[in-house]
């Protein structure tokens, strides 16, 4: 078993930790192989979930960090406490790309990936992104508005190849 890493959006981890995600459809290059959408990854392997985060330090437990998502806080082990302390001097948020591997705590497992037009996807699909249906609007209209606010108007016109990768929750949310 392998373990991958995948980028969320704060969106996206709330709707992950809520159990309402169970795909993520993510640009697809064939001749480039993407980290962003786990190109090499079998059933069975872990997606790391990284997001966005700041480095905080807490009166009460020390250096750590806090999610973008929901405001939670995670102590850093001993070995980070210092390297905590001195970034919440100097940035306040960090993009989830650098979310340091201690601290990801959303771990899916993955289960396959397929290949589709973007505008492929279904009403159903849509919802399986994450996507939770509001009254008088689509599924179908709430991704592609957050398809452009991720990648852009372009791209969303562009009507690109995109890998769907399906995955189920490995570790519970704590009460």
């Amino acid at each position: 078993m392998r373990e991958h890493t995948l980028v969320f959006s704060t969106t996206n981890i709330l709707a992950l930790r809520a159990g309402h995600q169970v795909s993520s459809r993510r640009p697809y290059h064939p001749d480039v192989e993407s980290a962003n959408a786990c190109p090499n990854a079998e059933p069975g392997d872990r997606i790391l979930c990284r997001e966005p985060w700041r480095p905080h330090v807490d009166p009460d437990h020390g250096p750590g960090i806090k999610y973008a998502a929901d405001d939670a806080f995670i102590a850093a082990p001993a070995d980070a406490k210092a390297w905590c302390s001195q970034l919440a001097k100097s940035r306040p948020w960090w993009p989830a790309y650098r979310l340091p591997a201690w601290a990801v705590r959303t771990v899916l497992t993955y289960i396959t990936a397929s290949t589709e037009h973007l505008h492929d996807i279904t009403r159903l699909a849509a919802i399986e992104e994450g996507i939770e249906p509001r009254l008088h609007r689509c599924p179908l209209e709430l991704f592609a508005n957050h398809w452009r606010r991720t990648y852009g108007e372009q791209s969303w016109h562009a009507n690109p190849l995109v890998r769907i990768v399906r995955f189920e929750r490995l570790n519970p949310v704590p009460a």
